[in-house]
């Protein structure tokens, strides 16, 4: 069983060609020791920045960059360092939006039940007024968004 398997990670046909195929710089195929002292990276991880590396050379959108002939074992660390930050800072991003969703939803029905239950048994002729405008205001916001969504589609299609 191969490392990857016994990691859970699941390779597909391609990604082994192109693993195979992927130019492998000379720094990133030794097993041993660093001249400094420091233990090079994990073979997997050597053959994951270098399938990273014939991804970029041979995409039709990026050009390759002479830079990538001195991307290091210390490289490949700052890289995955600001990697896991970037992915554990989109994760918290992705778990804030909820609970804003559902704070301002709570607001406006807090908001709606202080307006009900205060102006229904003092003024009822504004409270009805005030529903409408609010409603209006609704319909109006999500007529907008529904029209900037129907501009960007019609947009994209061209």
């Amino acid at each position: 069983m191969s490392e990857d398997a016994k990691k859970g990670r699941k390779i597909d046909e391609r990604d082994k060609a192109t693993l195979d195929k992927a130019p492998q710089p000379e720094i990133l195929e030794s097993d041993d020791e660093g001249s400094e002292g420091t233990p090079q990276t994990p073979k997997a991880m050597r053959q994951m920045m270098a399938a990273f590396m014939g991804f970029s050379r041979s995409s039709g959108g990026s050009v390759y960059h002479p830079i990538f002939d001195k991307f290091n074992d210390g490289h490949v660390d700052t890289f995955l360092a600001h990697s896991h930050e970037e992915d554990m800072e989109r994760l918290r991003a992705e778990h804030r939006g909820p609970i804003y969703g559902f704070l301002y939803a709570a607001l406006v029905v807090a908001v709606l039940v202080f307006l009900v239950l205060y102006l229904l048994p003092q003024d009822p002729d504004l409270l009805g007024e005030i529903l409408r405008l609010a409603i209006a205001f609704a319909g109006g916001v999500g007529g907008g968004y529904g029209w900037r969504a129907h501009l960007d589609s019609r947009r994209m299609d061209r």
